[in-house]
């Protein structure tokens, strides 16, 4: 089987902790005959130092796209990080209720997304 994973390794110790789970979707992989491809996504923290915003239409685009997606913490200390100072709609959490509603309703359409505005996607 081949399989198509979107990875958001997040922020703080997210990074460090997806890389080794990689490990072992490879390693499983490996022994049952398998195939992982690997996408890196940017989301959070990540996202806001590269792009301004904590998630993306081309990473949303992406994890759709994705048979799964591998995803990290998202955000840091609430007291040290600038992301915290940014008003919340900006901060690293912001995009996990519009991303995880993408992907879950990635195949249908649901008059839920309009009704609560989770995701403009």
């Amino acid at each position: 089987m081949k399989l198509n994973i979107g990875v958001i390794k997040g922020d703080g110790i997210g990074p460090e902790i997806v890389t080794e789970a990689m490990k072992v979707l490879d390693r499983t992989a490996e022994v049952y005959g398998h195939e992982m491809n690997y996408t890196q996504l940017l989301m959070g923290g990540a996202s806001i130092d590269v792009h301004g915003v904590p998630l993306t239409d081309e990473t949303i685009r992406l994890a759709r796209s994705s048979d799964a997606v591998l995803m990290g913490s998202i955000g840091g200390d609430a007291k040290t990080s600038p992301w915290y100072r940014l008003e919340p709609p900006k901060r690293p959490e912001a995009g996990l209720p519009c991303l995880f509603f993408c992907i879950i309703f990635k195949h249908r359409s649901s008059p839920l997304a309009d009704f609560f505005r989770i995701c403009p996607h």
